[in-house]
């Protein structure tokens, strides 16, 4: 999904160079595999507390230094391809790269410290739409308010996975978001937070995207799972990636629909 936001970005900036188009997903996908892996590499302790980890380092089949290795390798190729792209670009995906080591690397580990885990995941993908859009143009109102959409689903990705971890994090004596306020009120502010996000992509859409004003219904799974699915609390996070990944689907399927017969 990533590659395809910052993808989007590329197609809104105008950019039609096939060779931007391809240096820009070499560049989403390396600091983003880097974000991932660094986070496995500094998670691999905690992860062994959990019943069903999916970390490859705590399940034993990769060891920490190599996985350590390969995050170094992919953050060096993502950067190096940025600044093929643009000045401004590589800014943020040096800034992106800069993030997603505080998030995740000892000595800083944010990810466990309110309120940096909400704030710091919820500029990822932000961050990734102003790299993909400034590749080709500089950063505009237009560019600003668009990216700005992708603020509130980082909030709610990062709150699902902490009521996820909610006993590992207990056990582990984190300060996160979730650990501050509770489960019960966490899925509180994730049914304000989507409401609030309803609002604010009707306003995009109407100001920038009348002719795609559709692809909303995609947000129909997740409105379904929060307002009326009987969910336990158990499951939260496992019926809410169901329902965010049919999100997803619809979203990519009606945008090719509508590209295709807007071209």
């Amino acid at each position: 999904m990533n590659v395809v936001i910052a993808t989007l970005a590329s197609v809104f900036s105008g950019n039609t160079n096939v060779y931007l188009f391809l240096l820009i997903i070499l560049s989403t996908s390396c600091i983003w595999a880097f974000g991932f892996a660094v986070n496995d590499v500094f998670d691999a302790e905690f992860d062994k507390k959990k019943d069903n980890t999916r970390n490859p380092i705590s399940r034993g089949h990769i060891k920490k230094s190599d996985a350590f290795k390969v995050s170094i390798a992919l953050a060096v190729v993502g950067i190096f391809s940025s600044f093929l792209l643009s000045f401004m670009s590589a800014f943020f995906f040096m800034l992106l790269f800069a993030l997603f080591f505080l998030y995740s690397a000892e000595p800083f580990r944010l990810k466990e410290k309110y309120p940096f885990d909400i704030v710091f995941h919820s500029l990822f993908m932000l961050i990734t739409f102003l790299a993909g859009y400034a590749a080709f143009r500089g950063i505009d109102t237009f560019s600003l308010l668009v990216s700005s959409l992708n603020l509130i689903p980082g909030a709610i990705g990062e709150i699902l996975q902490e009521i996820r971890d909610h006993n590992a994090d207990k056990l582990s004596g984190f300060s996160t978001s979730v650990m501050r306020i509770g489960v019960s009120k966490s899925i509180e502010a994730i049914k304000f937070l989507f409401v609030l996000e309803m609002f604010f992509s009707v306003y995009v859409a109407y100001a920038y995207f009348q002719r795609y004003f559709i692809i909303l219904l995609s947000f129909v799974p997740f409105a379904k799972f929060l307002f009326f699915d009987n969910t336990k609390k158990g499951r939260y996070f496992d019926d809410a990636m169901r329902a965010a990944n049919k999100c997803v689907a619809i979203f990519i399927t009606i945008l090719i629909i509508l590209v295709l017969l807007n071209m």
